[in-house]
């Protein structure tokens, strides 16, 4: 009887403090009697002292200090209040009692939480912890160590699983949670070391012996190591299986010529002009010496796919070189011959991407001059930012093949593949599909132009070669496109030369000097 008039007397006392908290009602673990007056501000201050609180975030071996101010939570105090109001009051009559009960013995607390919890801003604090602790992950690569070829092994990564630490940050309660540990995600390496073992055998055979290139006179000799560093492996779906990836032996190109160049400036000469007044010859000209043909790297490249292929194990790639006859000048000649008039003259760039098609890239836009670009496929793989600038500053690119071979002696299924995967290389580069097809060295047949056009391209070719590619020198370069232009034509130029580069601007300002303009 005495627990029933308790009972009725406590529901009694709750219903008239209807603006009240509950009897014995806790917030935070602190009593609440009421809600308005000096205890407002003790709510206030309990909500400052829980929003500022400090707590342990742990992520890998990094440790940090936070609270929920720093997360955006922002306690409303009117919805508190409804929330302690509402304890004892909404529930069915056996809660209510309950709830009443339990608080008078100091059992019922209510926990502020957080009910504006600001996604944004967890996200920007995960953000600042993973640029502590993130690692990217290391790909598998070749060496040369103790006179063996090996495979270094892959690493993963470690990176904070961004969407799973908010969602924990999201209950993190710091009344209660002194410490927080963040989830880790381990990203896996792109190229690892099971995908490069199936290719550590043709790597051994690239590198079992040293290589010499050589163009007349000039010569270098790369070690095993030094072969060994210039093969990059490269990921590519398996064409029996478009869901499973293989690793492929591909060599850095860039590196490559760089090496190809200063061995052909070991050797190569300009010629020296015959100087003529009339028919009298007033100083004997000297000839001069130059690379056969515009891809030099080919045949550094055939050496190592030979080695890499099992079909020969070459000890020398040879460059070929040509003597250059020395050119006439008559003496009263002030300087060479050049045309002028009114029109359009184009300029065209062959072979990139390279290492020298930045720059390139650099004198156009300092010019305000748009070419175009005929892009070798297995180039634009190993450059795609290039690629996005060239597109992005409002050049047209052109297909010039995957593998600049001479597609007239192909089949058709050959030139198909070498047009198509250029294509795709190029889509998937900078989002376009050339409606352009440049052939390697101009070489043409009815296969060739069929194939072409029914990919919807147009065959291109040129009118004005300076032929830079023998790398004659920039002056020589620039007299030659100088000498040749006239309304409508199209220049070739390559972008793997920096006589090329330097050339650039005498030639952009002679054009336009000559009344003509440019695209």
């Amino acid at each position: 009887m005495i627990l029933l008039v308790g009972q009725i007397t406590l529901l009694s006392i709750n219903s008239i403090r209807n603006q009240e908290p509950i009897l014995g009602l806790r917030l935070e673990n602190q009593t609440i009697s009421k809600l308005y007056g000096n205890n407002s501000e003790q709510v206030r201050a309990l909500i400052l002292a829980y929003e500022t609180k400090n707590f342990t975030v742990k992520t890998a071996d990094k440790t940090h200090v936070a609270n929920l101010r720093q997360l955006g939570v922002k306690t409303d105090i009117e919805q508190l209040k409804m929330r302690l109001l509402s304890v004892g009051r909404s529930k069915n009559e056996l809660s209510i009692l309950t709830d009443q009960d339990l608080a008078l013995i100091g059992r019922r607390t209510v926990f502020i939480g957080q009910p504006n919890f600001n996604n944004g801003l967890a996200k920007a604090y995960v953000a600042t912890l993973d640029a502590s602790v993130d690692i990217a992950p290391i790909d598998a690569l070749f060496a040369y160590e103790n006179q063996k070829t090996v495979i270094h092994p892959d690493h993963l990564g470690r990176v904070i699983d961004v969407n799973a630490a908010v969602e924990t940050l999201h209950h993190v309660n710091p009344t209660l949670n002194t410490q927080v540990i963040l989830p880790i995600k381990h990203p896996l390496a792109t190229i690892t070391a099971s995908l490069l073992t199936p290719l550590l055998s043709q790597v051994q055979a690239i590198a079992q012996k040293p290589l010499t290139i050589e163009a007349g006179s000039g010569k270098t000799t790369l070690s095993s190591e030094q072969l060994v560093n210039l093969v990059v492996p490269k990921v590519v779906p398996d064409i029996k299986d478009a869901h499973k990836m293989v690793a492929q032996v591909s060599f850095d190109e860039a590196k490559l010529n760089a090496i190809v160049d200063g061995v052909v400036k070991q050797v190569v000469v300009a010629p020296t002009p015959t100087i003529m007044n009339g028919r009298q010859v007033i100083q004997q000209g000297k000839s001069g010496l130059q690379v056969e043909d515009t891809h030099t790297l080919e045949h550094v490249l055939t050496a190592l796919i030979q080695r890499q292929t099992g079909v020969a194990t070459p000890d020398v790639a040879q460059i070929p070189l040509v003597a250059v006859n020395p050119p006439v000048v008559q003496q009263f000649v002030a300087s060479p011959q050049t045309h002028t008039g009114t029109g359009l003259i184009r300029l065209t760039f062959d072979d990139g991407p390279g290492a020298h098609t930045e720059q390139v890239l650099d004198i156009l836009s300092k010019y305000n001059v748009h070419a175009t670009f005929y892009a070798i496929g297995r180039n634009v793989q190993r450059y795609p930012a290039t690629m996005q600038r060239i597109v992005r500053e409002g050049h047209q690119i052109g297909n010039h093949s995957f593998s600049h071979t001479d597609l007239a002696n192909l089949s058709r299924v050959g030139v198909v593949q070498e047009l198509v995967s250029t294509q795709q290389a190029i889509q998937a580069a900078c989002g376009v599909t050339p409606t352009a097809f440049r052939p390697p060295y101009g070489s043409l047949n009815q296969t060739v132009r069929e194939v072409a056009s029914s990919m919807g391209m147009s065959t291109d070719l040129w009118s004005v070669d300076p032929r830079d590619w023998a790398q004659p020198g920039s002056s020589v370069i620039t007299q030659r496109v100088l000498g040749a232009d006239r309304a409508g034509a199209v220049v070739i130029l390559h972008v793997l030369y920096q006589q090329t580069v330097d050339a650039l601007p005498a030639i952009i300002e002679g054009i336009r000097a000559q009344g003509y303009s440019l695209v």
